[in-house]
């Protein structure tokens, strides 16, 4: 018999399972198709499960100009149209709040110093830690791009060590963390 995504979300909720750390989920691409009818449904699904703490919050970042409350109003009615199952609206306004929009363009340095900005803003007002999660699910040539500046500029995001300490000022010693991992669809 196949199970369908409703079948493993209502398994997920019974078992028991330990809450993520806390973290700043950075979407390269966060305005795009995938963040909307992937992404955000599993946040939300995340959430509901309580498998996401309270010190989490997103950072969308894609080139179309838009504040984070517009972002946040988009988010809102993406997870209304994909998401599985009962949105739950108490969980889905407090996953939607502690999420933010950095426009800018991937090859362009400037984002990654306003990324970086950003990245302090919302650890101060989320107690994330300094933990990061970056992802890009974006085209493989957009991709290619910001993961370079990414690299490039890994010393100006705090590579987190346990207890949200700083463990290296090197970007390639922040790459080769066992911390810090690349996973590419």
């Amino acid at each position: 018999m196949t199970k369908t995504a409703v079948d493993v979300l209502e398994t997920a909720d019974a078992q028991s399972h330990e809450q993520a750390p806390p973290c700043v989920m950075v979407i390269f691409g966060g305005a795009g198709d995938h963040t909307k009818r992937k992404l955000v449904p599993a946040l939300h699904n995340l959430a509901r499960a309580g498998l996401l703490r309270r010190e989490f919050a997103v950072i969308g970042v894609a080139r179309a100009e838009m504040t984070h409350e517009a972002f946040r109003d988009k988010t809102a009615h993406d997870l209304r149209e994909f998401g599985i199952g009962v949105i739950d609206p108490e969980m889905s306004d407090r996953l939607t709040q502690a999420i933010y929009y950095l426009p800018g363009e991937f090859a362009d340095p400037a984002t990654y110093e306003r990324l970086k900005a950003q990245l302090d803003e919302v650890d101060s007002r989320h107690g994330t830690q300094g933990n990061r999660l970056f992802t890009w699910p974006l085209a493989r040539s957009s991709s290619r791009r910001s993961s370079r500046n990414w690299r490039t500029r890994v010393s100006l995001v705090k590579s987190a060590a346990p207890g949200g300490a700083s463990s290296s000022r090197n970007p390639s010693d922040a790459i080769s963390s066992p911390r810090v991992s690349s996973i590419a669809s």
